[in-house]
């Protein structure tokens, strides 16, 4: 009967550390759990798998507890923030055990086999300040201190959720942010002519409109209390002259034959090096 007890013993030692390793935990439960290690559960059963590990770990209330959630793996508990990129790896802490060599060795070689053959099972990680809330379509618009119009106090809360700071600073829209425009200084002229004549060499006709072109150029001066002077075009000499249709060949420098002097003369009005090769056809 001793010896009966001894294995019954020893089998429920080995069945509870193979449970501590497994986990038949429902992924898809979500219901947090607070645990008094200050972490935040998936749920319930999460915690327990935890608590075989910590025999002190007690759930504390059934609400998310902080910023931390818990991922549990098969062999090892992880705590992940609930930023996100870091995370502390808490390593099973070593059981001592006074068995027999034999029975070590035979527990150590049940762990290797399970840990082959066991998946890792993960802890979906959730916003743990769940203050997010659902909200009505009713318009009764504040305007927060971030400058944005809220189309109720509702959704406002649930925007401060995420930034504790916010403030509402007017119980209604936003005003519009009107950009600034450089000062019209145009006004409106007759069509009365006193002419002017400006230093860019514009003619206006009359001082108020030169005012306004002023109000685009503060460099712009009345140069003459009239028109401005025309400017004239200054044009090449008119060298070339009618010439007749007499036929007296010249040979130009050009290798080209003219018809007649008159011609070449009008050709050289064009190109002052051109000259008289000889008095006939090239």
């Amino acid at each position: 009967m001793k010896v009966i007890a001894t294995l019954l013993a020893l089998t429920a030692a080995l069945v509870t550390a193979h449970d501590c390793k497994v986990v038949h935990c429902d992924a898809t439960d979500n219901t947090p759990v607070c645990g008094s290690d200050g972490k935040t559960y998936q749920s319930q059963c999460f915690l327990e798998f935890a608590k075989c590990r910590d025999e002190t770990l007690k759930m504390v209330h059934t609400k998310p507890c902080g910023s931390t959630v818990v991922k549990i793996r098969t062999n090892k508990l992880m705590a992940a923030p609930a930023s996100g990129p870091k995370k502390e790896e808490l390593h099973d802490h070593e059981e001592e055990d006074d068995d027999d060599d034999d029975d070590e060795e035979e527990e150590e070689d049940d762990d290797d086999d399970e840990s082959e053959s066991e998946e890792e099972v993960k802890v979906v990680k959730k916003k743990t300040d769940a203050c997010v809330k659902p909200c009505t379509r009713e318009l009764d618009r504040v305007c927060g201190s971030d400058g944005k119009t809220y189309n109720n106090k509702c959704l406002f809360e649930n925007a401060k959720c995420e930034d504790s700071t916010l403030k509402i600073v007017l119980e209604d829209s936003c005003p519009e942010k009107k950009e600034s425009k450089p000062a019209k200084c145009t006004k409106p002229c007759t069509r009365e002519l006193d002419y002017v004549c400006g230093s860019d060499g514009k003619t206006y006709n009359n001082k108020c409109l030169f005012e306004n072109a002023k109000c685009e150029d503060s460099t712009l001066k009345i140069v003459l209390e009239d028109s401005c002077p025309e400017k004239k075009e200054s044009k090449p000499a008119k060298c070339e002259k009618p010439c007749t249709r007499e036929l007296d060949y010249v040979c130009g420098s050009d290798g080209k034959t003219y018809n007649n002097p008159c011609l070449l003369a009008n050709a050289q009005c064009a190109n002052a090096s051109l000259t008289l090769v000889k008095d006939n056809a090239c």
